[in-house]
């Protein structure tokens, strides 16, 4: 297994979780716990072609997203939404 892989695999373990605390009322610490995901997305420089990488990545968008909507914070729940738009062009 290859660095990007085990990148990928983190992330997909922190989405995992950060839906867990979304869904248990943990709003903030689950938009922190994405926040996270998305610096090692930058940080290491994952390719993002692959379908489980861009799958990934709109996970964590959608969350983000969910998280704003239940916080009300729809300034930076639109930025989420131009993020998403993004990786579907």
């Amino acid at each position: 297994m290859d660095k990007t892989d085990e990148i990928v695999e983190v992330i997909l373990m922190g989405t995992l979780v950060a839906n867990f605390l979304l869904n248990t009322r943990r709003v903030l610490r689950a938009i922190e716990l994405c926040k996270e995901c998305l610096v090692l997305f930058d940080n290491e420089a994952v390719e993002k072609q692959t379908e489980v990488v861009k799958s990934t990545y709109k996970a964590i968008c959608c969350i983000m997203l969910r998280g704003y909507e239940r916080i009300n914070d729809h300034a930076i729940g639109i930025e989420c939404c131009r993020r998403l738009l993004n990786v579907f062009r």
